[in-house]
């Protein structure tokens, strides 16, 4: 976790990674990682692997799960990007003056290459490839979404001559990326190649703005559909600023077994049982 002063936000949209590569974040998640204090956890350093016990809600019985750091971090860099992204967002929007949002992006770009090289230089940091990818993905991000506000030369600088090169592969690989980081806790809980279908069908809908149609429902184990819900619905805002679209419960009722029998109501849609199953968080 990033502590509360240290969290991305609209005005410091990359304050996680300099916590993270400038004021010891990195080494802080490393240790809380091998830390074992809580009931039926360990940590083997032989294989840098932490066994954790979870209650499954459904059944209410313990369950263990295992995770390299490796695989902890990666998940953890992975959200903090999409989270980082959205801010520069909403950062950007807020904004009037193109002058201003020049200023912002020169400044941001500065500060990210500053970081870059503070990695680079980190015998601790430098260790996890991770780092220094994840930085350059967010580079890139800018320099390719808000091109027009970047100033002359310096997105040559970073990324080289050709900005739009795999401009599209890059942009859909990004998207894959946080789908599947928002979805990954179910990738066990989904039948056959139900996980895949998933992650296709919603990267189509953020990609082009209208679902595929399956040949099959995306079937489910037996988990309380609110946990698939909620992250469906984080999902959707880390994408987009509007309210959620009818469209989005629409292909959870056809295409997901865990909301077949929901109702799609005309009026007050909104109080409904089928739009709080994706707005109540199930961890409170």
């Amino acid at each position: 976790m990033i502590p509360e002063e240290n969290v991305s936000t609209q005005n410091r949209p990359i304050a996680n990674f300099e916590y993270l590569f400038q004021y010891d974040g990195f080494n802080d998640i490393r240790q809380r990682f091998m830390n074992t204090d809580e009931e039926g956890d360990s940590y083997d350093p032989d294989t840098d692997t932490k066994t954790s016990r979870y209650l499954n809600g459904s059944t209410l019985e313990f369950y263990y799960a295992k995770k390299t750091f490796k695989e902890h971090y990666s998940s953890m860099l992975n959200k903090q990007y999409g989270l980082s992204c959205k801010n520069i967002d909403n950062h950007y929007y807020e904004l009037k003056d193109d002058v201003v949002i020049m200023n912002f992006f020169k400044s941001t770009l500065l500060l990210l290459d500053h970081l870059l090289t503070d990695v680079e230089n980190s015998k601790d940091l430098n260790v996890y490839p991770e780092n220094i990818a994840v930085l350059n993905k967010l580079i890139k991000f800018i320099c390719i979404k808000y091109e027009p506000y970047i100033p002359n030369g310096l997105s040559e600088k970073k990324l080289g001559t050709d900005l739009n090169a795999d401009k599209d592969d890059d942009q859909n690989d990004i998207l894959k990326s946080t789908i599947e980081d928002y979805l990954e806790e179910f990738k066990d809980e989904i039948n056959s190649d139900g996980y895949e279908r998933l992650v296709g069908a919603l990267s189509e809908y953020f990609a082009k703005g209208a679902f595929p149609v399956l040949n099959s429902k995306i079937n489910f184990k037996k988990i309380n559909k609110k946990r698939v819900g909620w992250a469906l619905k984080e999902l959707y805002k880390s994408e987009k600023i509007e309210d959620l679209d009818i469209e989005y419960f629409r292909f959870a009722k056809e295409s997901i077994n865990l909301f077949a029998n929901e109702v799609i109501v005309t009026e007050g849609f909104n109080k409904s049982n089928f739009y709080k199953s994706f707005t109540t968080n199930p961890a409170k």
